[in-house]
This record gives C-alpha cells, structure tokens and sequence, in this order.
C-alpha cells in the first residue's frame, strides 16, 4: 500500500498539527470553501487535516510535504462530500438520538486515563467537546441515510455473480504463489466485490450531488 492509500484511509478511520505558514505565506482564510450557501471554515478544514494525519501517522505513515499537500486537499474533499451527504441526510428527514451520541462521545473520552488527555487531544485537533460531539451527530446521520439509501436501491444494484467472484479469483491466483483453493477463499472475495460495490455507489451519490451544487475553493491546493 502506498502513502496515497494508507492516507485516504486515514480519512475513511476518520500528529502533527499543521499550521497555515508551513502551507501558504499570509493570514489563514476564515472561509476554505462554499458549498451553495453553506461554508467550510479554515478552523473545520485544520481539524479534519489533523484527525486524517493523526490516524496516518498511527498506521505508521511518514508525513512529508507531499504528503501535507495531499492530505490538505484529501481533508477539503472529505469536507465538501460530507456537507453534501448531511444535506441529504437532513432533507430525509433523518434523525439520531441523543443519548447514542453521548455514547459514543463517551467512547471516545474511555480512550484516555484522564479527562486532561482528552481536552489535551481536542485541543490539538482544534476541536471542543461541543464540537466533537456534532461532529459525531453529523456522521451518525449521515451513515444512518446512507443505509436507507442502499436499502432502497434495486438489488441489481448490488448483484456479484459467481463469473465476477471468479474474476476476481484467477487475479489474485494468477500474482499470487500459493493462494488457495476457488471454495475456500469464494466467500471473502465475493464480500471484497460486495463491499467495492457500495463504495462505487456512494462515490456516484457523491458525484451526482457535487453536480447539483455550486462549490467554490477559496484556497490554493496546488
């Protein structure tokens, strides 16, 4: 796996904490992006940079400039998609319950011995418990419309035969020395398809809503 993997996996698990200098001279923006009327804030794009390059750096990546460039953009694509998909979600009418998001907020406050840890972690992610917590209700529901979403799209959708599974197989069995038999591995590569499958689906949600919006970068990627 290269850097470019393990990092968009960082972003899909979503350190050093960057700052504005290291990236362009001059005073950070206090707007990064718009999305139709909605806007992605300098301090919202830094908090997601630092969570990506925290889990990055966790799978043991080496943070380099290049990868800084890369992860700046990664983290405003993450950004604009996620806005994307919570406007979505709030026009489904979709809903999580309160005390589901306290749970997880104390989840992720169980990781830490002490509470000073856990303000120390925010702080560096530029991040407070309020913010933390809406964050974990915005994800909620957005995982909570993306189930309906794919619950109610036509199987065909989702079909993987047994040529696609075996595809797949003689891949694997042809760069491979030793991999084992069709019937045993069958299962696994039929749920690897599966699941590239929704991924492909919801990269086309994705593209579909980006078509439909107005969105404006207002700083440099490059």
């Amino acid at each position: 796996m290269n850097w470019k993997q393990y990092v968009l996996a960082a972003v899909l698990l979503g350190a050093v904490v960057f700052g504005w200098s290291h990236l362009v001279s001059g005073p950070p923006p206090e707007v990064v992006a718009t999305v139709d009327d909605e806007e992605i804030s300098f301090g919202e794009h830094q908090a997601r940079m630092n969570q990506i390059i925290r889990a990055y750096e966790e799978q043991g990546g080496k943070v380099t400039p290049e990868v800084e460039d890369y992860v700046r953009e990664a983290a405003l694509d993450d950004l604009i998609s996620e806005t994307l998909l919570y406007r979505e979600a709030l026009r489904w009418n979709i809903s999580v319950d309160d005390r589901d998001v306290q749970e997880a907020f104390q989840r992720f406050r169980d990781r830490f011995e002490e509470e000073e840890q856990a303000r120390a972690y925010l702080q560096e992610m530029r991040m407070t418990e309020d913010s933390l917590k809406e964050q974990i209700s915005r994800q909620m529901k957005i995982e909570r419309f993306l189930q309906i979403y794919m619950e109610e799209l036509d199987d065909d959708e989702f079909e993987v035969t047994d040529e696609h599974v075996q595809e797949l197989y003689d891949q694997y069995a042809t760069h491979m020395e030793d991999f084992p038999a069709y019937e045993d591995v069958a299962s696994r590569l039929r749920a690897e398809l599966e699941e590239t499958r929704h991924y492909e689906l919801l990269e086309e949600l994705v593209a579909e809503l980006r078509d439909e919006s107005q969105i404006e970068i207002k700083i440099e990627l490059e």
